[in-house]
Formats: structure tokens, sequence, C-alpha cells
């Protein structure tokens, strides 16, 4: 048995140049038809991928500007809102004091006039008691005089003087 080793070992020279010129011929063909096309799919892709990403950083920046803007909105609602509520507390406040001054006012003024009032009606029953008693002492002094006194009339006078003062109190 006869080995060639030299032969298995290096390749042919001329298969191995015919297999670099057509691997050669297959690379400037794909070079200068394929290439241009691939080339411009991968920048178009860069492209997009670039733009997108430009886009999604434009919008993050809106809405991180967006939400300032929105925090800010709510703080001052917020403070708004609690400065109507304080508001609307002062407003409460102050209507209640003046109602509840008003209705003092107005007890004090209408407990004044029934003091006025009881006080005239005093005054009007002391008159008209006062000339009640005229009245019957002129009553009783003309009967008197009518018929000459004696010591029963001065017993009935006394009588009638007791009774109407028990009758008609101290006043």
């Amino acid at each position: 048995m006869d080995f060639e080793i030299a032969g298995k070992l290096f390749p042919n020279l001329l298969t191995m140049i015919t297999q670099l010129a057509a691997t050669g011929v297959l690379f400037l063909c794909a070079y200068k038809w394929l290439w241009p096309s691939v080339h411009k799919m991968i920048e178009a892709r860069a492209l997009k991928v670039q733009t997108s990403l430009n886009e999604a950083e434009e919008k993050q920046k809106q809405s991180e500007l967006l939400l300032a803007d929105a925090n800010a909105k709510l703080r001052e609602a917020d403070h708004l809102g609690k400065e109507l509520v304080e508001t609307a507390k002062k407003q409460a406040e102050a209507t209640r004091k003046e109602l509840l001054d008003k209705a003092a006012l107005e007890a004090n003024q209408k407990l004044e006039a029934a003091r006025e009032e009881i006080e005239r009606e005093r005054a009007e029953m002391r008159e008209a008691l006062q000339r009640e008693i005229v009245e019957v002492a002129f009553a009783a002094t003309h009967r008197l005089l009518e018929k000459k006194p004696d010591a029963g009339d001065r017993y009935d006078l006394e009588h009638f003087v007791s009774a109407l003062k028990e009758s008609h109190g101290p006043n």
C-alpha cells in the first residue's frame, strides 16, 4: 500500500486558486449588486431606530414637563382648596357670630320691651287701684256724710280698708 501523504496533507494549488477566484467573483458580485441594497436597508433601519429613540426621548421630556406642570397645578389646586375651606370657615364663623349677636340683641330688645310693658301695666294698675281706692273712699265718705257716723260705721270702715289691703297686697 502506497499512500501519498504529501498529496493528502497539501491541497492541489490549481484547485485552491480556482476556489479562491470563484469566491472572489462571488464576493465582487455580492458587493456590486447586493451590498448597496443591504447597506441601504441597514442604514434605513439604523435611521428608523435612531428616529424612534429621538422621538422616545422627546416624548419622555414632554411627559416629564407635563408631569411637572400637572404636579404644579395639583399643588396650586390643593392650596386654592385649602384657602377656600379657610375662607368658608371664616365666613361661616362670621355669619354665626353675626346671627348670635343679632339674636342676642333681639332677645335683649324683647326683654326690655317686656320689662317696659310690665312696668307700664304696673303703673296703670297702681293708678287704677288708686282711683278705685279714691272712689271707694269717696263712696264711703258720701255714705258717712248721709248719716251720722257711729261706732259700727267706724268698725265697718276699718274692716273694709283691711279687706281692701288684703285683697290688693301691700302695693
